[in-house]
Parts: C-alpha cells; structure tokens; sequence
C-alpha cells in the first residue's frame, strides 16, 4: 500500500476489500475473518457495489431489506450489519470514505428470548447416529459418529472440536494432569472469549474418552472422507465438516425450525442439547462456565424452555 493514494469516493469495492485483507486480517481470528468474508459476499450478491463509496445509508437499508426478504432471522442481519459498520468505520479511519453511513440495527427485545434453534431429544439425537452412514459411507461413518456424539457430551462448539488434541502444545487440549479431574485447557488465541482457560469436563464426556482410547498425541476427533457419488472428499474446515454435520440432520429428518427455509439439526443443536441437558441439572452460574458464555443473559436461554416445560408438567400431572 505504500505510496498509494486512494481519494474518497474513488476507491473500488475490489481495492478496499484487497487493502482490508492485508492491512485488517492479520490481526483478527480465522473465525472472524470467516464472518467478515461472509458479509462481504453477500453485500457483492445482494448490492454489486462498484465503488466503496456506494455503500451509504440508502445501500445499508436496502442490504438489510434484502437480507430479510432472504429469510433470515434478524440476529442474522445484525450480524451482517455489525460486522459491515466495522469495516466500513475502519475505512473511514484510513480515510478511505469520507463519513459512515447510517445504520438501524434490528431492535431486540428487553426480555429472553427463546434459541433460535432448540435442543434436539434422545431420540432425534439416536436418528442422527443411524443416519450417519447413508450420509458419509460406511468407512468413515464411526469416526462421524464419533464426533456427533462428542459435541453432544462436552458442549464444545464444531470449530473447537475439530481443534481439539491430546498434546499440550496446541490451542485447545484434553489435560490430565493439572488437576485430580479431567480438564480441558484452552489458550488464549484458540478460544471465542480470548482468554487462558482450565474448564472442568464433564464426566459422560470424559467416560466417552476413555472409551475411544486416550491417545498420546493427534486431533481427538478424525472425521474420515464422505461419498459424494463415486468420488471421496474430506475438508478439515469448519464450514465444511458443519455442512456435512446439516446433510444429516436432514437425512435424519431432524427439523429444529420452520419458516421461508426449513432449518435441519446441526453441530450446534448438539450443544444445545448439552446446555438443556446440564441445564435441569447445575445452577445458571455453573453452565455458564461449562457453555463458555461472555454473558449470563446467553446462559438463561438454557432455561427459559425448560421452565416452560417443568411448571407444565406439574400442572399437568397435579389435574385430578
């Protein structure tokens, strides 16, 4: 970039988001730059901006209206919106735009709100396990099973269990020897929060471990190639490994939501489960900490359903 001058108003979309790539990217999480690339995409589907600059007020509304006419939930479009206002405010630090254009975000309401997807049952969860080889063949089918029923008992989220290892060295390890109790160690650039933890894991999870067989050193979940007619083809990749984890919720015929797309289980829907789970269970602080939540608010979501459910379940088994 040096010794190149951009005047407001005559950079390109390509030139910005090149100058974004090299100058932001660095600094940010490969989790987070997967998100900024997801919005950016979506502006070019759904704008086809030619210059930065056209990207004002009118262009956020319509990119909101779009993205809704898509039916997506508004945490979605916020997300959108949030991750848009960033980059753009850091274009206009490097005075790339002249101002910011203006953003009405989606109001959320002041009280809890329920998931947007849900914990799937014992049940649905056995479905999912039988439907794993119809979806991935019958030569990796136990190692996806393997990572199915992983997520549902840690509560890990997809990209740390696609992180997880035995050995010390790596970001995200199963640890058995800082405390009397199986533990996982996070550090600090392998974690959402950004901060060096030692969480307690629970005891299912640790007895599934010890059924696979503790290992020396290696990822702990090894997903194997998946069939795609008569070719084989295996990613290690977050958006790749949660697709093929959605072709079997759908092939299970699993449905955690309606609406203008219906919405199959995935990895996710498995720690919901964990949470629901652990959640008639532990106090509300105590999953917090086993869920790795910033917030207790997120946390509480856990048990607005399950509330729900259980005053029900008095009422109904209290009827004469």
């Amino acid at each position: 970039m040096q010794g190149t001058y951009f005047e407001p108003c005559k950079i390109t979309w390509s030139e910005f988001r090149d100058r974004f790539d090299e100058l932001r990217y660095p600094n940010l999480k490969p989790g987070t730059v997967q998100c900024y690339e997801s919005t950016f995409n979506r502006l070019e589907l759904l704008i086809i901006p030619h210059r930065l600059s056209q990207i004002n007020t009118m262009a956020v509304a319509r990119f909101q209206n779009k993205l809704r006419g898509l039916g997506n939930a508004d945490t979605t479009v916020a997300k959108h919106l949030r991750h848009l206002k960033a980059a753009l405010t850091w274009a206009k630090s490097m005075e790339f735009i002249p101002k910011l254009p203006v953003f009405n975000m989606p109001k959320r309401g002041k009280h809890q709100r329920l998931m947007k997807g849900r914990p799937i049952t014992d049940a649905e969860f056995q479905r999912m396990l039988d439907a794993v080889e119809s979806v991935v063949g019958s030569e990796s089918a136990q190692s996806w099973r393997d990572l199915i029923t992983g997520v549902a008992l840690s509560g890990l989220r997809i990209d740390e269990a696609l992180a997880l290892t035995w050995h010390r060295s790596s970001k995200l390890f199963v640890d058995l020897a800082s405390s009397e109790y199986p533990m996982f160690r996070i550090q600090s650039d392998g974690e959402k929060g950004g901060k060096d933890r030692l969480l307690p894991m629970t005891p299912d999870f640790a007895q599934f471990l010890d059924e696979i067989g503790y290992q020396e050193s290696g990822f702990v979940f090894k997903p194997g190639r998946v069939k795609n007619g008569k070719k084989q083809e295996f990613r290690r990749s977050i958006v790749w490994v949660s697709k093929i984890g959605s072709r079997i919720g759908e092939c299970a015929i699993v449905k955690v939501g309606d609406g203008a797309h219906k919405k199959y289980a995935s990895f996710h829907d498995l720690r919901r489960r964990f949470g629901q789970k652990w959640a008639s269970v532990v106090m509300p602080q105590t999953l917090m900490h086993l869920m790795r939540h910033e917030s207790i608010e997120t946390t509480l979501r856990y048990y607005v359903g399950l509330d729900a459910t259980r005053i029900a379940h008095e009422l109904w088994t209290s009827w004469p």
